[in-house]
């Protein structure tokens, strides 16, 4: 029990680095020379990159069998919704001044924004869902209520995808993160297939 509230409160510590670490080049002028567009595209990036860990916990507890690994699942989901709402923050706030008469212009004329907002509503209710009592609360609605992330998640890869100019259906433009991302996201959401957990389970007893 011991070893598993010290793994949650590291992972609670260790998803602030990166911001950390961008706010530090922020300030020192290292952000090259957009420092704006950069930080913008690294809070992106790390939202979802978090966003996937967070799907890798459950497969990886089933692959190794380390249950206490399951308190990651909690504060990686936080990190992706904390990191998106970074990334909304730094684009209406730093790089449009929060003018939100060009915020909505754009939002009317750029599908990725559209993708992006919805992504960030869903990472907020599964956030807002993320606290205890709201779980005991919900009961078995809350597991139902988490599927979402299922359809987060590719939208914050699209959006990704399309914010770099590029198409994850044509396989066009600079897609190379996003695509991996979503070939990752691909392989998780497979090994989460009951037939496929099963058979995992069934290997790891006949290998003990």
């Amino acid at each position: 029990m011991k070893r598993t509230h010290v793994l949650a409160k590291t992972a609670n510590l260790l998803i602030w680095l990166p911001a950390l670490v961008i706010l530090v080049l922020f300030l020192v002028d290292g952000l090259s020379f957009n420092p704006i567009s950069t930080a913008l595209h690294w809070m992106g990036r790390f939202a979802a990159g978090f966003f996937v860990l967070s799907l890798a916990v459950t497969p990886l507890v089933t692959l190794t069998g380390v249950s206490r690994l399951a308190v990651l699942r909690r504060p990686l989901g936080l990190a992706a919704f904390y990191y998106a709402g970074l990334h909304f923050l730094i684009y209406l706030g730093l790089d449009l001044d929060f003018n939100l008469a060009m915020f909505w212009r754009l939002f009317t004329r750029q599908p990725y924004i559209w993708l992006g907002a919805g992504a960030l509503l869903i990472l907020l209710v599964l956030g807002l869902t993320a606290l205890k009592r709201v779980m005991r609360k919900m009961g078995k609605r809350w597991k139902v209520l988490q599927r979402l992330a299922y359809i987060g998640i590719f939208l914050v890869l699209i959006h990704y995808a399309m914010a770099r100019k590029g198409n994850l259906f044509t396989l066009q433009g600079d897609i190379t993160v996003p695509l991996i991302m979503l070939v990752i996201t691909l392989v998780l959401l497979a090994l989460r297939l009951p037939f496929i957990r099963k058979g995992i389970l069934r290997l790891r007893k006949v290998s003990r």
